[in-house]
């Protein structure tokens, strides 16, 4: 490996994908008659623990030596050793130096694997004659680390299964703090909820988090859910966590339908036109929709469409892919839509089981003009 002198490496801080270190130090003395100085503090990566603390220090001292030094640390109180610096005579001065001294910051006195907990490392250094020598003092801050923790989750029976009233769902979400080169805090909390405002159950961990406890890096909430008398259409069971220092991880969800489910597509092609003063060329879109609806006991619709778009207007044809939320009422007749902006009625054929509709439209909004036509089918799964 390539590596410069004089490097004070401790830990590794992951950022957007790459690795990079952050060192704080007091500089050595300066050199007082025949004595010592530090040729760092220098920066490097190092992904191969970030549970481990590496420190590379070197120092320059006047010709002819010998010289002996030590390196010790502590997070507080005193300091214990790591090991003694390799000295060797080099071109113009004497090296002292210690190469990846590796520390582990829980073994310390005070010791802590905390962001925001200091490590202070003392160099000693002693030579043949008097002032020839050195004794410094470094420090260096724990970084926070700004990502949230990663959840993962499962349930039984499993996400998209139909269930009824009355049935247990079992749920199991694990947070763990991301392995991103720099300490974490730990998980603080793990929570179950129908929203990320209106929880079932959570999982406190404290109101502080212990350090060199490594079990506060990830934990397990075990939980269920029973599903209530008239649910929604679709139980939508979402995971939440936090971490210590306030990052949130990103929510998992997971989706029981209660009620019938039918499936879709609809075609859709809208020609717009626009106000002179715009100076835009007409534009032709042409959508196709694919539908997954459930609907409940009580006839209630919900679920979604994702949509395919073609728009071409002055130059080349662009496209693009979009997901809403559906929503409305099963009759006994007819679906009725309220967030389909193309169609809001499709009767329902003879046997119920399929539904169809053909249709056209149009709007007039700041002066654009919009009209459209197309078809839409949907059938019982």
């Amino acid at each position: 490996m390539n590596r410069r002198r004089g490097a004070i490496l401790v830990a590794a801080l992951v950022v957007a994908g790459s690795t990079t270190i952050s060192t704080t130090s007091v500089a050595a003395p300066s050199p007082s008659g025949h004595g010592c100085s530090q040729t760092g503090p220098g920066h490097y990566n190092y992904m191969d623990n970030p549970n481990t603390l590496v420190l590379d220090v070197t120092f320059a001292c006047p010709l002819p030596g010998p010289y002996r030094g030590n390196e010790f640390a502590t997070m507080r109180g005193p300091f214990s050793p790591l090991g003694p610096l390799s000295a060797n005579p080099g071109s113009g001065f004497y090296a002292v130096h210690g190469d990846w001294l590796q520390v582990d910051p829980c073994k310390l006195s005070g010791g802590s694997d905390l962001p925001g907990a200091v490590l202070t490392y003392k160099t000693v250094i002693s030579g043949p004659g008097p002032n020839q020598g050195l004794s410094a003092v470094n420090y260096w801050t724990l970084p926070r680390r700004f990502g949230g923790p990663v959840l993962t989750a499962g349930s039984t029976p499993p996400h998209g299964t139909k269930v009824h009233p009355g049935e247990v769902i079992k749920i199991h979400i694990t947070a763990t703090e991301a392995n991103g080169g720099a300490p974490e805090s730990g998980i603080q909390e793990i929570a179950l909820g129908l929203s990320p405002l209106l929880t079932i159950d959570k999982a406190t961990y404290g109101d502080h988090p212990t350090a060199c406890d490594k079990s506060r890096l990830t934990k397990t909430l075990n939980t269920t859910y029973t599903v209530p008398d008239n649910p929604p259409a679709i139980i939508t069971l979402i995971a939440t966590a936090d971490s210590f220092d306030n990052n949130q991880a990103e929510p998992l969800s997971a989706d029981f339908p209660t009620g019938n489910m039918w499936t879709g597509k609809a075609h859709v092609v809208s020609h717009y036109t626009y106000p002179p003063a715009r100076h835009e060329c007409p534009a032709t879109e042409v959508d196709d929709y694919t539908f997954n609806l459930t609907v409940g006991t009580n006839g209630a619709v919900q679920g979604y469409d994702t949509k395919f778009a073609k728009v071409t207007s002055c130059g080349p044809t662009t496209t693009y892919s979009l997901r809403f939320p559906v929503s409305g009422q099963l009759t006994g007749t007819e679906f009725q839509f309220t967030d389909l902006y193309f169609v809001t009625v499709v009767p329902l054929s003879p046997s119920k089981t399929t539904a169809a509709a053909q249709f056209h439209g149009g709007s007039v909004t700041d002066a654009t003009t919009g009209a459209w036509t197309g078809t839409i089918n949907l059938t019982e799964s």
